[in-house]
């Protein structure tokens, strides 16, 4: 049997539901129902806000009740906005696909009027297409972000400004005490954090069961593996679980503090070795999580906690032991309460922003030098991740292995999957189809695939 193959998995939400894990469409539920009649909920809510040293409110419960209306307000709007781009868009690909002669003088390319057909005659219902988008609580804390921007003067951009001005105008605000701070700024603050409490709230729990993912521990003990990453979507804490139960040894990246905490040093997540990474050994499982994760906080360090900061990672105890217990026991003057995640439209403009940008610099490396990538639960919806993948499976003799009961589907569905299928990837080897649930699939399925 042939030995030292890389490995990574690539997971997305749908690999954590089995689990009972809350995914996107479960969060947003919750931000949709009566968060002032969720007590434990609401008074999470309370305490932050209270420890926040820029949001000013009076009465708790009007401050929770129009946070919430915002968010809820943003949600309907751009499901709005979203029904119009996709029946607007269906009236240009028939226009487009009337026009084929273009072609032939150098207008469309084959590919491009392949998928246009493929569009049309997968979503056409006579002159309109079936809307499947549904606007979530990333969508929301993408409006919430730019609007934030907007109001503190780190962006000029027109249509954020207007809609800045239209809520303004027509919902109800959170007076602001602080000079420096609107009253627009003040409930947008509020809005983010209830959306952040809700996913604490969700994705802080750890499962007694874990559901679907014995396929790693399956790999993991292979004779052909000569090194394995984990590349993680989620916020959840399952990854880390499933691999402590079963006594793997892994990294996210980082270091024992001197303070009692574990800070962040990223050269921990690369696959060659440096000065940290000697020392961990090819049985030392990296665990990147490109989007954050729900036990990491920014620290603050000093009298003026705005001079120094890290990323830190914390128990489940100090999650738990609220703002002040967990900085004063850790030494920090201040710890964030808000989850270092990266969510919201636009991720891919991130990938180069700081931890985030050596998260996707450790993603990049780890394919670099990896034979096999196998997909699960992943969407193909993230644009950045989406094209490192693609980029990759052109290279002769990397194999892609995606997981899905009906993968066709599920690229089409997608935001950029819909392109492997226009340049037939998945004809030429480098993508291959297991057609099946990651929790069906055994060791011997991705040998036969790609021979080992």
């Amino acid at each position: 049997m042939e030995s030292s193959k890389n490995f990574v998995f690539v997971l997305g939400s749908g690999t954590s539901i089995p689990s009972g894990v809350s995914g996107v469409a479960d969060i947003t539920r919750v931000l949709q129902s009566s968060i002032v009649d969720n007590e434990l909920l609401y008074n999470s809510i309370v305490s932050e806000i209270k420890f926040d040293i820029e949001i000013s409110c009076n009465d708790n419960k009007s401050c929770v009740e129009i946070g919430q209306n915002m968010i809820l307000s943003i949600l309907d709007k751009i499901n709005e906005y979203e029904r119009y781009v996709s029946n607007r868009r269906i009236e240009i690909l028939h226009d487009r696909l009337g026009r084929r002669e273009v072609n032939e003088v150098g207008g469309f390319l084959g590919s491009e009027l392949k998928l246009i057909d493929m569009i049309l005659e997968y979503e056409a219902c006579g002159d309109r297409i079936e809307f499947r988008y549904s606007a979530n609580y990333e969508d929301v804390l993408y409006v919430l972000q730019q609007m934030e921007r907007v109001e503190r003067g780190e962006l000029y951009d027109p249509s954020s400004i207007m809609y800045s001005q239209y809520l303004a105008e027509n919902h109800d605000m959170i007076s602001s005490e602080n000079d420096s701070i609107s009253d627009l700024l003040n409930t947008v603050l509020v809005a983010r954090y209830i959306i952040y409490a809700v996913i604490k709230q969700e994705l802080e729990k750890i499962p007694d069961n874990i559901e679907g993912l014995d396929l790693i521990c399956d790999v993991y003990k292979a004779e052909w593996l000569n090194r394995m990453a984990i590349v993680t979507f989620n916020h959840d804490m399952l990854i880390e679980a499933l691999l402590d139960r079963n006594q793997i040894p892994y990294t996210t990246g980082f270091l024992p503090g001197d303070v009692g905490e574990d800070y962040f040093s990223p050269d921990l997540l690369f696959p060659e070795p440096s000065r940290n990474v000697a020392v961990l050994g090819d049985d030392v499982v990296r665990v990147i999580k490109v989007h954050g994760s729900v036990n990491w906080r920014v620290g603050y360090i000093g009298e003026d906690y705005n001079k120094m900061k890290r990323l830190i990672s914390l128990t489940d105890d100090e999650i738990r032991g609220g703002p002040r217990l967990s900085a004063n026991h850790l030494g920090y003057a201040f710890i964030s309460q808000m989850p270092y995640l990266l969510t919201g439209g636009g991720k891919e403009g991130m990938y180069n922003y700081k931890t985030y940008g050596h998260l996707q610099h450790a993603f990049q490396n780890w394919l670099d030098i990896s034979d096999i990538v196998f997909v699960a639960g992943f969407g193909w919806n993230d644009k950045g991740a989406s094209d490192m993948i693609s980029r990759w499976m052109e290279f002769a003799g990397n194999k892609c292995l995606f997981s899905h009961t009906d993968p066709r589907k599920a690229l089409f569905d997608s935001k950029w999957g819909r392109n492997l299928l226009a340049a037939d990837v998945d004809r030429s080897g480098g993508l291959r189809y297991i057609e099946k649930f990651m929790r069906d699939i055994a060791v011997d399925d991705i040998e036969s695939l790609v021979g080992v």
